[in-house]
């Protein structure tokens, strides 16, 4: 039976602080609009792509569906948008091997997967990826990886199972960017996404991300600047920064306007130099997109400072330039083409139970440590007394355990240590073959196995090196996922912390920043610790 009723699909796009929803329906053979809505979200109930308040966040959604113009959204199945801050990405080339021409599934889902081990700071067991194959020749072939950790992904899941929504994909949000866009060109073009705290520059060529690159610099620096500068309270900075932007040359923040700009248009000239040296290819124009792009003589600027044709970016499918609705316009059109679909790399959901359990527990110990400002300092402090009696408590309780167990591993060592003393007296004549004997009863010997491990984790670490922040030109040092400027930013820390330091390459230092993550720092920024 042929279906009269017109396909529709739900876009979902939730950032930091805020969620778009559109719904696209089919008018004929043309895709169009059908509601869109928008809610502001309040400070803390999503942070950096983490749902933190979970009640809040479900009713900010409802009311974008119930409040959605012209007509409210009533369906319920979604292509959501998986939060760009917990999107990780990585492009590299493989190169076949002297007697290779071809590499089957198998094999090439080892090699994705040693590539993503090494290359992506997430820990394996908690690592979901996917990957698209950009390119191959007889040279090899050049991969996008896509990742996300699986808690995360499935703490999504399961936020949208409550709500009775049927998730059809967690889709990427800079393809959903770009084919928003619908952009046609047959040389790269460049995506920049100006969110609230960072810059995403990301390059496309035949409609696939070949390159990506992310700035710490975001919307918030440059009404923090011009508070800096001028002394305004920050409500009446955000005014003036998207009433005037760059319009005004005369305003008193323009110096401040363009002091962050110029960090940003850096980055992205370093960034379109190292692409088109590496690649051999030009990039032709620029599109902005997101938030904090909406910035009067935005594009003209990028224009004067890079000498690229830069544009507002504007989604085909809305009349009025409404540059918060791009990400949920591609989002939707996902659900709409069954070709786009089979084609664009998504996030894949995961089951309950695939992580480290035990990783789970230190970071709610984490969250509970985390107390929002706006609960006031004699809320903090009884919370932080609480937290560190209870702290101590067990602290004594597994330092006690400790001094006991160790106390009774010496006596059994030392009395260990005479018996054999006494076995080596015996012996004449020391031989391979009682060599090899020895070592075989060693091995059999549940006590001395023990030890031997225990000798050799003591070992380890004391031997581990640690390395401390120095002060930087900005306040803060950038962490990027490998060693270079060219690599994705994963984090930054600040100035007199201290940690792990696994190992140096170059002019670049990996450390340890946490349990399950780790990343690349300019080692001319960290001080080795005695």
């Amino acid at each position: 039976m042929i279906s009269f009723i017109p396909k529709k699909s739900i876009g979902v796009d939730i950032a930091d602080n805020s969620i778009e929803v559109v719904q696209l329906k089919e008018v004929g053979s043309k895709i169009a609009v059908d509601s869109f809505g928008r809610v502001n979200l309040q400070p803390g109930i999503v942070k950096n792509g983490r749902i933190i308040k979970e009640a809040e966040l479900a009713e900010a959604l409802r009311a974008a569906f119930r409040e959605a113009s012209p007509k409210p959204i009533a369906d319920n199945k979604i292509v959501f948008g998986f939060p760009e801050s917990q999107t990780f990405f990585h492009i590299f080339s493989y190169k076949f091997l002297p007697d290779e021409k071809v590499i089957d599934k198998e094999r090439m889902d080892k090699i994705i997967l040693e590539e993503a081990w090494t290359n992506i700071p997430i820990v394996k067991n908690e690592m979901v990826v996917y990957y698209q194959l950009l390119a191959d020749n007889r040279d090899g072939i050049d991969f996008l990886i896509v990742a996300a950790t699986k808690r995360i992904v499935f703490e999504w899941q399961e936020f949208f199972n409550k709500l009775s929504l049927d998730v059809q994909s967690f889709d990427i949000e800079a393809l959903a960017n770009f084919r928003s866009l619908a952009v046609e060109s047959k040389k790269p073009i460049g995506i920049i996404d100006i969110g609230t705290a960072t810059t995403n520059f990301y390059i496309f060529f035949r409609k696939k991300i070949v390159y990506e690159y992310t700035i710490d610099i975001g919307g918030e620096d440059l009404t923090a600047e011009i508070v800096k500068a001028t002394g305004m309270k920050e409500e009446a900075a955000e005014n003036k920064k998207i009433e005037f932007g760059l319009s005004n040359t005369e305003e008193a923040f323009f110096p401040a306007l363009v002091k962050i700009l110029e960090g940003i248009s850096s980055e992205v000239k370093e960034a379109l130099g190292y692409f088109e040296d590496s690649s051999r290819m030009k990039v032709e124009k620029l599109f902005f997109v997101g938030g904090s792009s909406q910035l009067k003589g935005l594009p003209e600027y990028f224009t004067a400072n890079l000498g690229l044709p830069a544009f507002l970016g504007e989604s085909k499918y809305l009349d009025s330039k409404k540059l918060e609705f791009i990400g949920a316009i591609g989002m939707a059109l996902r659900g709409m083409d069954k070709k786009i679909d089979e084609e664009d790399p998504v996030i894949p959901f995961v089951e309950e139970g695939g992580w480290d359990k035990k990783q789970e527990d230190r970071e709610q110990l984490d969250n509970n440590l985390s107390i929002d400002e706006e609960d006031g300092e004699e809320e903090k402090t009884k919370s932080l007394k609480k937290i560190l009696v209870l702290i101590l408590f067990i602290g004594a309780i597994i330092f006690g355990a400790a001094f006991y167990y160790r106390q009774q591993e010496k006596i059994k060592q030392q009395a260990e240590i005479k018996a054999n003393q006494a076995a080596i007296d015996n012996l004449s004549v020391v031989q391979d073959e009682n060599i090899s004997a020895s070592t075989t009863v060693a091995e059999a010997s549940g006590a001395n196995a023990d030890t031997i491990a225990t000798s050799s984790d003591e070992t380890t670490a004391s031997d581990a090196k640690f390395v401390v922040v120095e002060e930087t030109e900005v306040g803060y040092l950038n962490i990027r996922e490998g060693a270079g400027v060219n690599f994705k930013i994963v984090t930054t820390v600040k100035p007199g912390e201290a940690y792990k330091l696994l190992e140096n390459q170059g002019e670049w230092s990996k450390i340890q920043l946490s349990p399950e993550l780790f990343g690349w720092a300019a080692s001319k920024y960290l001080q080795e610790k005695d």
